[in-house]
């Protein structure tokens, strides 16, 4: 990755607003340079996208969950794809991926609920669901009004430091 485009990640990531004649003249590159360069980015999949880091205390979510659990039989593949799929597409998960964590724990999840009983029904469609193919699940709830470090990808301005 040249210069410019580790400058131009590292502005944006600060502030994504910026247009591209305001982040050519901080890098001192021509707009069109930087628009392509946008672009180009873009299409390879290193920007997904743009977006804000809201509190979310002011929007009335109450909780962010860190849920935790390790899948029974991966020789199901039908039911894991189903699995998967429903965390996908439900409106509460902001963030899925499989892993390798605490206890053996193969997948982790991310959601965001307006009050404990949101949480709580959450929990029950899971288990309604999908209990028979869970080995084990655990939960952290988090406060959003106790949140120290909020979500905030300026860490990449801070790798090579």
């Amino acid at each position: 990755m040249n210069q410019l485009t580790k400058e131009f990640l590292k502005e944006i990531t600060v502030n994504s607003k910026q247009s591209d004649r305001e982040l050519s003249k901080k890098l001192n590159a021509t707009q069109p340079t930087i628009s392509r360069l946008r672009k180009k980015l873009e299409k390879e999949g290193v920007i997904e996208g743009y977006t804000i880091i809201p509190n979310l205390a002011k929007l009335d979510i109450e909780f962010v969950i860190f849920i935790t659990l390790k899948w029974k039989d991966y020789t199901n593949v039908k039911e894991l794809e189903e699995f998967n799929k429903f965390l996908k597409y439900d409106k509460r998960v902001l963030f899925s991926a499989p892993g390798e964590g605490f206890e053996d724990k193969t997948k982790i999840i991310m959601t965001f609920h307006k009050n404990y009983k949101s949480y709580e029904l959450f929990l029950r469609e899971m288990r309604a669901k999908w209990a028979e193919m869970l080995e084990s699940m655990d939960s952290f709830l988090v406060s959003s009004d106790n949140i120290i470090t909020n979500f905030d990808f300026n860490i990449i301005n801070r790798i090579d430091e």
